[in-house]
């Protein structure tokens, strides 16, 4: 089932501000946890921690429009920590976690730690400014760190795939509320559209990490940072999406039958509850456009 955590504040948690733990999903549908427009506060330790175990799961992560100031007000911290295995204390492991995860249009301001860890990371169009131990550590294999803005010179640990042509180094001239002002780096140093292909049990991902409308922004492109400068609110929201199309399913039994094991059973229940409330071609049953509780309730009709 997709997550969305939206529109909070964080603030003084004694440890993290969310806390993930990487348990075993084998869904054919990718689970998708989006957190956006959210501020996290001096968080204690980690404002988003993931305890990454060994395995690669079917989920991805979309973090965009979020303020992570303070983290590691109480003990080591990192604004994003992606831990090895089970451990929850943080230790700066910046596990190679190989799901995707998008963070876009972030601040990460006055942590002790940025972004720690991450093998399938795209970072783009964020501002890193005052983290004192490091701003990024081991954001490497598949990942990119694109359109960046760093108050100075990058603090880097370890190995990480930073784009120097699109990072910008200077005072991003925050106001009160994180914004940027007039001759801030920040300003027009964002992108507007990018996408990022990657393969998950043989199946191949083609994700829009970056959707932003010229009507969506003030100047010639987006601001690097949480909020665009010049206005009140943030651009609405455009969800990452796949490109793989869904298969069709036209020669299976009765109506519900999604897996075409030729019954209405529980496999297809619960493929149709994971995909509620999304666009999925199998489980939209009524072929409305989406999902919703009248493919459930065709699907019930002949559940055996």
């Amino acid at each position: 089932m997709n997550i969305l955590i939206e529109d909070n504040i964080l603030r003084n948690s004694n440890q993290d501000g969310i806390e993930v733990r990487h348990q075993d999903y084998f869904g054919t549908e990718r689970v998708t946890l989006t957190i956006r427009n959210n501020r996290f506060e001096n968080n204690g330790q980690d404002g988003l921690q993931i305890m990454d175990y060994d395995n690669f799961t079917n989920r991805r992560y979309i973090l965009e429009r979020n303020l992570f100031i303070g983290a590691g007000s109480k003990a080591s911290g990192a604004a994003i920590g992606i831990m090895v295995g089970q451990d929850t204390t943080q230790n700066f492991s910046a596990a190679p976690m190989p799901e995707p995860l998008y963070a876009v249009n972030n601040t990460f301001m006055n942590n002790e730690a940025g972004i720690s860890g991450g093998a399938n990371l795209i970072a783009i169009n964020n501002i890193f400014s005052g983290n004192t131990l490091f701003d990024i550590k081991n954001v490497n294999g598949n990942s990119k760190i694109l359109h960046s803005v760093f108050a100075a010179t990058p603090k880097q640990q370890g190995t990480n795939n930073l784009d120097s042509a699109t990072t910008k180094i200077g005072n991003p001239q925050l106001d009160s509320n994180y914004i940027p002002q007039t001759g801030s780096p920040a300003i027009d140093a964002g992108l507007a559209s990018y996408q990022h292909t990657y393969t998950y049990s043989g199946q191949s991902f083609t994700d829009t990490v970056v959707n932003i409308t010229s009507g969506q922004f003030t100047g010639s492109a987006p601001d690097a940072g949480w909020k665009e400068s010049g206005t009140t609110g943030n651009p609405t929201a455009t969800p990452a999406v796949t490109s793989t199309p869904q298969p069709t399913n036209t020669n299976c039994g009765p109506l519900g039958d999604i897996d075409c094991s030729g019954t209405v059973e529980i496999n297809d229940l619960t493929i149709l509850l994971s995909a509620y409330a999304t666009i999925h071609q199998l489980a939209d049953l009524d072929q409305s456009g989406l999902v919703s509780i009248l493919d459930l309730s065709l699907l019930l009709k002949n559940f055996q």
